[in-house]
């Protein structure tokens, strides 16, 4: 596979585009800070029209939808495994 089709992924199997593996790692380590559709698009090396697309392709959701889960879920495990409560 040439280092373009690693990149671009197939046009068939918009899963193996690696600008969706390299987002959802920025999203991952970067959790606790504003992180803005543009600038992860920014990131990826691709416009947000793209990565909105190649996000409702893979993942079902837009990035700014992927983000919030991602945020909610990360907050449901720091809760789950702390013994302070949400007002806390």
């Amino acid at each position: 596979m040439t280092f373009e089709n690693n990149i671009k992924g197939s046009e068939n199997d918009p899963e193996c585009d690696i600008r969706i593996t390299i987002a959802k790692q920025y999203v991952t380590d970067n959790l606790e800070q504003t992180i803005s559709v543009p600038e992860l698009a920014h990131y990826c090396h691709t416009s947000t029209k793209q990565l909105t697309k190649l996000f409702l392709q893979t993942e079902g959701v837009t990035p700014a939808a992927y983000i919030r889960a991602q945020r909610i879920h990360h907050i449901e495990e720091l809760l789950a495994h702390s013994s302070l409560s949400l007002r806390q």
